[in-house]
């Protein structure tokens, strides 16, 4: 493994600011690109997603996502890609190239180094209507979140809370799992 991209991975129309620093291979394919972008945003990976460069879309209905790597998207500092999961909600970010770099000696990949804040919890009604829910908890002091979603103690949803090394330690299951799978 030799050329990474780092990436900053930004949730779109969520205040404040969701995001997230991650190093992936140049030879992944947006399939497994959305996988890293699921584990290192907190999301649950079970809504459909896609990705935007220029006028072409790859994932589900849209361009296959295999065939084409990191390093044919957004090939270059400062380009960027577009990424949506869930097509109801429409969680949209912004990923931007921040650099292409050597791989690290005994670096694991993918790994994310940065970020900041919790995501919204899944099924929260997108950036509207995690809005609209977090006015509401201001009120009750709790936001009510879906099962399954982060809490922190019985019914709160944490904004703050999110774990870099439980990140690092998922990415670092799946980067084992992608070299098994390519054998």
């Amino acid at each position: 493994m030799s050329a990474i991209h780092q990436l900053k991975v930004t949730l779109r129309d969520v205040r404040p600011p969701v995001w997230r620093r991650i190093h992936v291979p140049s030879t992944a394919d947006p399939l497994d690109l959305h996988n890293v972008i699921q584990i290192a945003m907190g999301w649950q990976n079970y809504h459909l997603h896609l990705f935007a460069k220029d006028w072409t879309e790859y994932g589900d209905h849209a361009t296959s996502e295999y065939g084409v790597t990191l390093a044919g998207l957004p090939s270059r500092p400062g380009e960027r890609l577009a990424y949506r999961c869930d097509f109801g909600d429409m969680w949209d970010h912004d990923l931007i190239v921040e650099k292409v770099h050597q791989a690290a000696p005994n670096a694991r990949y993918p790994r994310c180094s940065a970020g900041g804040r919790a995501c919204p919890p899944e099924d929260s009604g997108g950036p509207e209507g995690f809005t609209r829910a977090a006015a509401r908890a201001v009120a009750k002091e709790v936001l009510e979140v879906p099962p399954g979603a982060r809490r922190a103690g019985a019914g709160r949803w944490d904004g703050a809370a999110w774990d870099r090394q439980e990140v690092n330690d998922q990415l670092a299951e799946l980067g084992k799992q992608l070299g098994e799978a390519r054998g």
